[in-house]
């Protein structure tokens, strides 16, 4: 098998492609979760960990700045995500 890092970056590229599609990201933290590691931070960022859906600002998604944070509401499943930044 390839490096799962590889993979799971490869599934998250056509998860940009095809944003509604739940199954690749899905996949992506399956396989993370059989090698018993981590997310990368720079890809953690960039799913609703409720409904498994790609965010992408203004299409399904909200952004707002405030005070040192970063707040994403997911308009699919309402949940409210916050990165300290």
């Amino acid at each position: 098998m390839a490096n799962p890092y590889e993979e799971v970056k490869r599934l998250f590229d056509l998860a940009k492609k095809n944003p509604n599609n739940t199954k690749y990201i899905e996949t992506a933290r399956e396989i993370m979760k059989k090698q018993r590691k981590a997310l990368p931070k720079e890809l953690s960022d960039k799913f609703c960990k409720k409904c498994n859906i790609y965010f992408i600002p203004g299409k399904n998604c909200k952004v707002r700045i405030s005070n040192k944070s970063v707040f994403i509401h997911c308009e699919k499943c309402n949940t409210l995500k916050r990165i300290k930044a």
